[in-house]
């Protein structure tokens, strides 16, 4: 069934600022893999695509993973 009114969103819609915990994250010295769970939103080319990019920006402020090749 098809999750009308979900609250699960691409990075880039969502509401939730995850800036203070990917500071943590770099504050960490934490060097591993961090993953997305794909909840098979529509057009999932569409949107994994607007979240990687926005997780790139959002890297790029708060310092995590400042070797681009290392993500």
């Amino acid at each position: 069934a098809a999750r009308l009114g979900s609250t699960i969103m691409s990075l880039d819609e969502g509401e939730y600022d995850l800036r203070p915990f990917m500071k943590l994250i770099a504050s960490s010295g934490y060097k591993g893999p961090i993953g997305f769970l794909n909840f098979k939103l529509s057009n999932p080319e569409d949107y994994l695509a607007r979240t990687i990019e926005r997780w790139n920006e959002l890297c790029m402020e708060v310092g995590l993973y400042n070797d681009p090749a290392s993500h």
